[in-house]
């Protein structure tokens, strides 16, 4: 769905107003970000931790080609 806002006022008023909405809409998006990021980082050690054990020759190739 598309979001429309209206901000009105001078132009000093009207880049205030889109400024204060835009910080607090992508503060709330980073937020959501970072903790599927940490979920990811989660999933990625586990998956380095069964290779180191089970493949260490084939973490060694990830490394090489990363």
């Amino acid at each position: 769905m598309l979001k429309f806002i209206e901000f009105k006022g001078n132009d000093y008023e009207i880049g205030y107003q889109i400024g204060q909405y835009f910080k607090t809409y992508l503060n709330d998006r980073i937020t959501d970000f970072d903790k599927k990021v940490d979920v990811a980082k989660n999933e990625i050690n586990l998956l380095k931790n069964k290779l180191e054990k089970n493949f260490p020759n084939l973490l060694q190739e990830i490394y090489g080609r990363a």
